[in-house]
């Protein structure tokens, strides 16, 4: 059987891990096509000094693992981020204090924020019962109105289609890596991250591509507060996570996992 010429993928597909090639000790590949949003991320790992928080913390690991929260951080799923900010959050209760690296309030609003951009209805209930459980009340405001705006708007998630046989795997994988960054970056307010983005999607991506991803990036941005500090010791503490997810340091193409695999039409 062959695939018809209407065949569609996209681009937004869930896996399991999204990892960047950086890992502690390790040089960037000179060659590498995203060599701005790289840099970056070899600058924000070079710079944790050695009293940076271990990925593990054994006692809070037997209610959620460092790989699940690299996991939920990034696919940007916001049923995985409420499950690890629902998980901290007991990890808290029972041993009275945080965990190394990321609290459960911090998880929660990862958390808030993905369910708000993907309008998760779900996760925001979830979110809502977990505020009032814990006597959040700043938290159960935002939620409130999160989903108020899910109540009387449709989800925009930007949906990049891309016709079959007019892409091919290594144009698939650039274009698919560039979206999942994206969607980090917008959990954790992340500007430097979409500006790296931005100089390399002028080089490293295909040209019928680069209009609809500079979109992308633009309304990232512009649902960032323009005051608001990153959080630049959470977000290498993440970036960690997900570096330390494969031995080998992955790719930007992540391997078989980024391959198109969720193809629809006729047969």
């Amino acid at each position: 059987m062959r695939t018809s010429p209407t065949a569609i993928l996209s681009v937004l597909l869930l896996t399991t891990f999204c990892v960047s090639p950086i890992v502690r000790g390790q040089t960037m590949p000179p060659n590498h096509p995203f060599g701005a949003f790289q840099r970056l991320m070899h600058e924000r790992l070079q710079s944790a000094s050695r009293g940076a928080p271990a990925l593990s913390d054994p006692a809070f690991d037997v209610y959620v693992s460092p790989q699940l929260i690299g996991q939920a951080f990034a696919s940007a799923d916001a049923a995985l981020l409420t499950d690890v900010a629902l998980q901290l959050a007991e990890g808290e209760r029972v041993l009275l204090r945080s965990r190394n690296g990321i609290t459960a309030a911090q998880a929660s609003q990862l958390a808030l924020k993905a369910a708000s951009d993907k309008h998760d209805k779900g996760a925001l209930d979830r979110l809502t019962r977990h505020a009032e459980r814990q006597g959040d009340k700043n938290l159960a405001t935002q939620i409130a109105t999160a989903q108020k705006l899910a109540a009387t708007s449709r989800d925009t998630t930007w949906r990049m289609m891309i016709p079959i046989e007019e892409v091919d795997i290594d144009e698939f994988q650039r274009v698919r890596y560039c979206v999942q960054k994206i969607d980090q970056a917008k959990l954790t307010s992340d500007s430097r991250c979409l500006k790296a983005l931005e100089d390399d999607v002028k080089g490293c991506v295909p040209d019928r591509f680069k209009e609809d991803l500079q979109k992308m990036i633009a309304e990232a941005r512009s649902t960032m507060p323009e005051k608001e500090e990153i959080n630049e010791e959470l977000v290498t503490f993440l970036t960690r996570l997900v570096a330390s997810s494969r031995p080998d340091g992955g790719g930007y193409d992540d391997g078989p996992a980024n391959t198109p695999q969720n193809v629809s039409g006729a047969y």
